[in-house]
């Protein structure tokens, strides 16, 4: 069975982390989960969060993301996990994004599932309330 590596809350736009610490052979065979909150308050960060997936890419086997609503500051959010899946599809075929429409995906006979799910609320409730959120 795979092992995992799960870590959330990382907020690399406001602390440094440093990512070779994962660099070790052990993690070749183990799958990264990423469960959001990658960001804390950056506009447009989709290039930062894809640069730490490559990252991580090069150290574990899978690398499988989940966008926070921190990650979202800046943009739609479909909008954000489309363009961050249309990249990771075209470079790297061992980095997923989980989202409800892509889940689940299925490695080595385990189903991961997983989704922000603020982009599912009703759309009547959130016109013109979008100036108030910060993150929608």
């Amino acid at each position: 069975m795979t092992e995992h590596v799960i870590i959330s809350d990382l907020h690399i736009d406001v602390k440094d982390f440093d990512f070779s610490i994962y660099n070790i052979e052990e993690n070749l065979t183990r799958n990264i989960i990423v469960a959001g909150d990658t960001l804390t308050d950056t506009f447009n960060g989709l290039s930062i969060i894809y640069n730490m997936l490559v990252k991580l890419s090069g150290y574990f086997k899978n690398v499988f993301y989940v966008f926070g609503n921190h990650d979202f500051n800046g943009t739609k959010i479909l909008n954000q996990q489309q363009q961050l899946i249309y990249k990771c599809n075209k470079f790297h075929s061992n980095i997923h994004i989980l989202t409800f429409q892509k889940s689940p995906i299925i490695i080595d006979g385990v189903a991961y599932w997983g989704d922000t799910f603020w982009p599912y609320m009703n759309p009547d409730y959130c016109e013109g309330k979008e100036k108030y959120i910060g993150d929608y």
